[in-house]
Parts: structure tokens; sequence; C-alpha cells
């Protein structure tokens, strides 16, 4: 695998961003890549006003490229508001992952995260 993964994808993969279950999350929200069987569960604190994202966990399980990716989410949305949140490109994602590119087939893998975490609930 890392012939094929730069050695940044691999850490994230290997030892995850805010990993674990939050106790008394203001929101939960689930997603399902139902092409690979990646699934995660995002546990969110909110502001008071719930407009910016205090803290956040996840849990799941998938491939390399949808554990990091969420790690690289999870880090990129704490302390921001939803709007900021969702102008998170997929190329910025890539990027922190060390990848200029990656193939079509593997593209709902690194976005399971995001599409996650702005899924309405």
């Amino acid at each position: 695998m890392s012939d094929l993964y730069p050695e940044e994808l691999l850490e994230m993969a290997r030892h995850p961003h805010h990993f674990g279950q939050m106790s008394d999350p203001d929101q939960v929200k689930t997603g399902l890549n139902a092409s690979c069987g990646d699934d995660m569960t995002v546990y969110l604190k909110l502001s008071a006003d719930r407009q910016q994202v205090v803290d956040i966990l996840w849990s799941g399980q998938g491939c390399a490229i949808s554990q990091a990716a969420m790690s690289v989410v999870a880090d990129l949305a704490i302390g921001k508001t939803w709007a900021e949140i969702e102008k998170i490109t997929q190329a910025e994602i890539l990027a922190e992952l060390g990848l200029s590119e990656i193939s079509p087939g593997r593209i709902k893998c690194l976005l399971l995260g995001i599409s996650t975490l702005t899924r309405e609930v």
C-alpha cells in the first residue's frame, strides 16, 4: 500500500485524528459509501447559536482514503462555521493528504467525511 499512497495519507489512516465517540454530542450524523462499504458516524459539539463546530469526534470503518480524509475534515472543521465548512473542497482535502488527484472510483471514499458532516439532520 505504501507504493500507492503518500506517507501523510497512510499516517492519518493508521492514527486518525479526532477518532472516538462523544458522550454528549449536540448532533450525530451518519454516512455510508454503499459502493465500497465505508461508513462513519460524526459527533458534533456546537456553539450556543449552533452555527460553529466547537468539537468533533468520529468513528467508523473503511478504506485508508475515507479514514484519512475524515481526519483532514475533522481538523479543518473545528472552530469553523457551517458556511466555512461548506467551502472545504475536494482539492483542499487531497492536498492535505499529499495527493494531487484521485481516481474517479475513489472520489466517494474521499468525500464521505465532508458529505456526512454537511448532511442535514
